[in-house]
């Protein structure tokens, strides 16, 4: 388990990550349907690859989260900030499965 003091000051890095998600999600989102054009140097196939990625950045923590409250394990909370990281995540949500099935 992760101390109480690790894991109160690891929030405050994962808030801002997954509100920086959220808003190039948002920003993405308004280049592709022409409300803005910030992305709009770059073709539209890859706003939409951004897109979906962020979509991913996004979801992913959000999801262990859920699955880490709904279980009864006793699964750390580390595995959500882990799952949070950027390009890290992916690694992250599976070593989070892998554990979970070993449990």
């Amino acid at each position: 388990m992760v101390d109480e003091e690790i894991e109160r000051v690891l929030w405050w890095w994962t808030i801002p990550e997954l509100l920086v998600y959220l808003v190039l999600f948002f920003l993405l989102s308004a280049s592709l349907l022409g409300y803005s054009e910030l992305f709009d140097t770059h073709s539209r196939h890859i706003r939409l690859l951004g897109l979906v990625l962020t979509l991913f950045q996004f979801v992913a923590p959000l999801w262990v989260f859920y699955d880490l409250r709904t279980h009864s394990e006793s699964l750390s909370r580390l595995w959500f900030h882990i799952a949070a990281m950027p390009v890290i995540n992916l690694i992250g949500v599976v070593g989070y499965l892998e554990k979970r099935t070993r449990n």
